[in-house]
């Protein structure tokens, strides 16, 4: 049941980033923001 669990963290992770950003959720599971603009540096 670990495998359930951790698609479970994924789904919530992912709809955080990306649907509601006040819903609760792992910061492991979140993505991170990737670009590439290599030039620009934050």
């Amino acid at each position: 049941m670990k495998e359930n669990t951790n698609l479970e963290k994924l789904k919530a992770g992912l709809n955080t980033a990306f649907v509601d950003y006040a819903n609760n959720s792992s910061l492991a599971y979140r993505p991170e923001f990737i670009s590439n603009n290599y030039q620009k540096l934050f």
